[in-house]
């Protein structure tokens, strides 16, 4: 049975024990599961026949594109918090 461990979760309703966030997203995992290889292969079958073999290649390139911009803006973003504490650093270097 594939899933039989779905058994031990089950919420009563006379349980008086409140459900947090995180059981209840675990209890979602559990209930409709992870995205395996059959699935991935199908999203890519249906991608390639919306957007035709041609157009795949420019649409990674593109994509790749975004997110190297996106770690450069967060790279800057922590390299403009972290300035303060170096520049602290250095003062305290020269001072000693």
């Amino acid at each position: 049975m594939r899933f039989s461990f779905l058994k031990t979760y089950t919420i009563k309703k006379s349980s008086k024990k409140h459900l947090t966030k995180s059981k209840l997203s675990f209890i979602n995992i559990l209930m409709f599961g992870t995205i395996g290889w059959p699935e991935i292969i199908l999203i890519l079958l249906v991608v390639l026949l919306l957007f035709g073999a041609k157009r795949l290649p420019e649409m990674g390139r593109a994509l790749g594109k975004g997110i190297r911009e996106f770690k450069r803006s967060i790279k800057g973003l922590e390299d403009e918090l972290d300035a303060p504490e170096k520049e602290e650093k250095k003062n305290e270097d020269i001072k000693a």
